[in-house]
């Protein structure tokens, strides 16, 4: 779609030009039109022209450019669990699975992965809070700060 997209619009700033080409030129007195025209006639389909030209150029432009890839997670481990210490160190000492997702840009399987490692390595312990939302906490992480809430991580839930 952005194909045909991109050629309709390299039509338009074709003829864009042309008819700029044409109107700039019986604005300075070449006569490329036929007839007697108005100044100011000949200055607005100019103007109206110009415009036309730079957003279909715009618009080529766009729609030909190659797309630009999202920035992707570090996939080496390391720097993925540098990640998640900083940010349990940010809120509090204690994260969830999809705090780390959404915060690090790591996928939810990459965030339980590195998660999981980090409590077989010893660093983290897991605990299950009263609403049993699963809790990865790091005791020597904690700081003074208020912890976050695991609610704000949670999609509200329907009771009835």
């Amino acid at each position: 779609m952005k194909t045909i997209l991109g050629i309709g619009s390299g039509i338009v700033f074709l003829f864009s030009l042309l008819m700029v080409c044409m109107f700039g030129a019986e604005l300075f007195g070449f006569h490329a039109l036929n007839g007697e025209h108005s100044t100011s006639v000949v200055f607005a389909c100019l103007v109206f022209f110009l415009a036309t030209g730079a957003g279909s150029a715009w618009l080529t432009r766009w729609s030909f450019k190659p797309e630009r890839p999202l920035d992707a997670p570090p996939a080496d481990s390391h720097s993925q669990v540098r990640m998640v210490l900083n940010l349990v160190q940010r809120s509090g000492g204690d994260v969830t699975v999809l705090q780390v997702a959404s915060e690090t840009g790591l996928s939810i399987d990459q965030s339980r992965k590195v998660l999981e490692d980090l409590v077989t390595e010893g660093v983290a312990q897991m605990n299950v809070d009263d609403e049993g939302v699963i809790l990865y906490d790091f005791p020597e992480l904690r700081s003074l700060r208020p912890r976050q809430q695991t609610s704000d991580y949670l999609p509200p839930r329907d009771f009835s």
